[in-house]
C-alpha cells in the first residue's frame, strides 16, 4: 500500500468509491448515504461503541480484521446534535480503509508515525498526513465535484443562510462546506463576513 496521497488522487478514489456505488444500485443524490456505501461497496460494517480514551477525545475508529467502523458512543450526544458530524466521521473511516489499509491480508502498511495494531482511532486535533487523507476522502465522497459544483455556483456563497441550506442539502457539517468550498476555488464568507477564496483546486472528475 502507498503511504503518501495527493488530493487529486484522493479525490479520483472518493470518486470510484461512488462509481461502485452506482454500479451496485446505490444513488449519489445528496445527501449521500455513507453508511450504504460502507456496508454494499466494502463489507464495513458501521457500529456505535465505547471507545476508551487517554487525554484526547476519539471520535471515531476502524477496527479492519473485523472490518467495523465504530463511533465513539461517549459522545453520542454531539454526534446526534450535529447529524453531519456523523457522517463526516463515517466517511473518514471509510477513507481510512480505501486509502491506509492494505485489504488483501488486511494489516496495516507501514505508515511513518503508524505502528502496526488492531485499529485506527481518529483523535480531535490530529493533524497527521493520515487524517488529512481521510478527511479529504469523507469531503470527496459527501460532496462530490460533479454533483456539488453546479449547486454551490447557482448558490450565493456570500450569505451564511444559503451556505447553512446547502450544508444541510448534503448531510455535513458547515465546517466540511467550508473547506470543501476552498478546495474547488469558490469564494465565500468567513465567521468575520471577509469573503475567502483559495489559488489552488481540483481538476475535474465525473462520475459517469
Amino acid at each position: 500500500m502507498r503511504t503518501f496521497w495527493r488530493r487529486e488522487e484522493v479525490e479520483e478514489r472518493a470518486c470510484s468509491t461512488l462509481i461502485e456505488f452506482q454500479r451496485r444500485g446505490g444513488s449519489v443524490a445528496p445527501p449521500i448515504d455513507v453508511d450504504t456505501i460502507g456496508e454494499l461497496v466494502y463489507d464495513l460494517h458501521m457500529d456505535w461503541d465505547v471507545i476508551p480514551e487517554d487525554r484526547r477525545t476519539i471520535w471515531g475508529g476502524l477496527y479492519p480484521r473485523e472490518r467495523r467502523v465504530v463511533i465513539n458512543e461517549t459522545h453520542k450526544s454531539k454526534f446526534i446534535e450535529k447529524p453531519g458530524f456523523e457522517r463526516f466521521t463515517k466517511g473518514h473511516e471509510i477513507g481510512h480503509w480505501v486509502l491506509h489499509v492494505d485489504q488483501v491480508s488486511q494489516e496495516y502498511p507501514l505508515l511513518p508515525g503508524l505502528e502496526l495494531g488492531q485499529t485506527i482511532l481518529c483523535r480531535d486535533g490530529d493533524n497527521s498526513w493520515i487524517e488529512r487523507q481521510a478527511n479529504w476522502y469523507s469531503g470527496a465522497l459527501l460532496m462530490p465535484y460533479d454533483i456539488c459544483l453546479p449547486i454551490f455556483k447557482n448558490s450565493d456563497l456570500m450569505e451564511w443562510k444559503s451556505l447553512y441550506q446547502l450544508a444541510d442539502q448534503f448531510g455535513v457539517t458547515i465546517t466540511a462546506l467550508r473547506v470543501r468550498l476552498r478546495q474547488l476555488k469558490l469564494g465565500f464568507l468567513n465567521d468575520e463576513n471577509i469573503i475567502l477564496t483559495e489559488s489552488g483546486g481540483l481538476s475535474q472528475i465525473s462520475l459517469v
